[in-house]
């Protein structure tokens, strides 16, 4: 059983943006950021070094996923769009589908 001490900020990165939503990979060596500014970043968990980013969309990013097997990312943004990315082409971050006009729940 783990017990919880004082909670403190262990680091801090200015991505120079509003986050609005944020994804561990499932390893937990990565975190996607999902920016105000229809942005998003991936980060490297160890350094807090800029893996990639990219933006595809000019309205805020509403929700990021990994796949459970880290190799897709789902970005989907208030424009009523998801947008996929293939991370194994690396930092490029290259889109490799999209849905658009997905109704809101």
């Amino acid at each position: 059983m783990a017990v919880l001490g004082k909670q403190k900020m262990l680091n801090k990165v200015n991505l120079g943006h509003p986050a609005r939503t944020i994804a561990y990979s499932p390893e937990g060596d990565m975190v996607a950021i999902g920016m105000k500014n229809g942005e998003f970043i991936i980060l490297l968990v160890a350094s807090l070094k800029i893996w990639g980013k990219k933006r595809d969309r000019r309205s805020p990013i509403q929700d990021i996923r990994f796949s459970p097997n880290s190799r897709y990312l789902a970005v989907g943004s208030t424009e009523s769009a998801v947008d996929f990315y293939d991370l194994t082409y690396g930092p490029q971050l290259n889109r490799i589908n999209c849905c658009r006009d997905i109704p809101a729940s």
